[in-house]
């Protein structure tokens, strides 16, 4: 139990600027990383461990969604999504 009350139950948190992209085919995933930085409270900076998911297109409305984790040193995951017009 008490290493349990020690342990790390905390995910990560992404933090996103602005970013001007337009994602097309030749989009790679180092552009879509940019303007994206993830913390984490007893880990410190994770961006480096930041992937991109997957991409999911919605030709309709002309845009790309892309899907994001992070998992900080004790396996707690975060997962967010960014919208980019193609």
């Amino acid at each position: 139990m008490l290493a349990y009350g020690r342990s790390d139950r905390i995910a990560p948190e992404f933090r996103f600027s602005a970013l001007e992209l337009v994602y097309d085919s030749q989009t790679t995933d180092r552009q879509l990383k940019e303007g994206i930085n993830a913390y984490d409270a007893k880990d410190g900076d994770l961006t480096g461990r930041i992937v991109v998911e997957k991409v999911v297109l919605n030709r309709d409305a002309g845009t790309a969604v892309v899907y994001y984790a992070v998992s900080d040193l004790s396996g707690n995951v975060t997962k967010e999504s960014r919208v980019f017009s193609r």
